[in-house]
């Protein structure tokens, strides 16, 4: 099955300093603590900048198979949270994982910016042109799916946005750190079944934990998906 989503955020996996320095300066600066939802519920015009922290996106989508899905922002990236598919009409919640610190920043005030210079249109152009395979598959879990099937499909995301290759021995290193707390909202699930879950794959040998963090076997990201019951 095929797990690449199809609603999704602009997620730029880079910015480039000038472009940060136009959205911070024209921005509002935002401090949530950990759990504290930014949004709930609503929609939202704005570019956000993730200066600190770690923020999650929940997205309730109006198809006729209702899917749900939530990604994840990192600090350092520019999200793009204009509903492109279906504007108006889906649910949007943005929860911090972490405490975060983010700027908020109205598209008509850097689309003013924009249509008055050319040259950084361009460029914001070209931050969002050039990260646009990634941030069609940026990290997110569907939650159609069954709990291990949300944290493979996470997992995919991860690897697959951050262009992490396994090493001689097939391992590759989740990036972020996230705790079992973390992973556990992200894909709805209780402590317990995400580890019983964790304790299930290291018995078959595709997950470790280690001093730098959490380490997946290239073949786990190859098991099917499979729908929640």
């Amino acid at each position: 099955m095929n797990d690449d989503i199809h609603i999704t955020p602009y997620i730029a996996a880079a910015v480039d300093d000038e472009l940060r320095k136009i959205i911070v300066d024209n921005g509002k600066k935002v401090t949530l603590n950990k759990r504290e939802f930014f949004l709930k519920q609503g929609t939202i015009n704005s570019f956000v900048y993730v200066h600190s922290g770690l923020l999650g996106r929940i997205r309730d989508t109006p198809l006729e198979f209702k899917q749900t899905h939530l990604e994840i922002i990192p600090a350092g990236r520019v999200a793009n949270f204009l509903n492109f598919f279906s504007p108006g009409k889906a649910r949007i919640s943005i929860q911090a994982l972490r405490n975060s610190e983010i700027y908020l920043t109205p598209y008509k005030t850097v689309y003013a910016i924009m249509e008055n210079d050319r040259r950084i249109a361009h460029e914001f152009e070209q931050m969002y042109g050039a990260n646009m395979e990634t941030a069609l598959r940026s990290c997110y879990c569907n939650f159609i799916f069954s709990c291990e099937s949300r944290l493979i499909s996470l997992f995919r995301a991860m690897i697959r946005n951050y262009g992490i290759m396994p090493d001689g021995n097939g391992w590759m290193l989740l990036p972020y750190k996230l705790t079992r707390e973390e992973y556990s909202q992200i894909i709805f699930s209780s402590l317990l079944t995400l580890d019983n879950i964790l304790l299930q794959w290291k018995k078959e040998g595709v997950y470790k934990k280690a001093k730098e963090g959490s380490y997946i076997h290239q073949s786990l990201p190859l098991r099917s998906i499979a729908y929640a019951p």
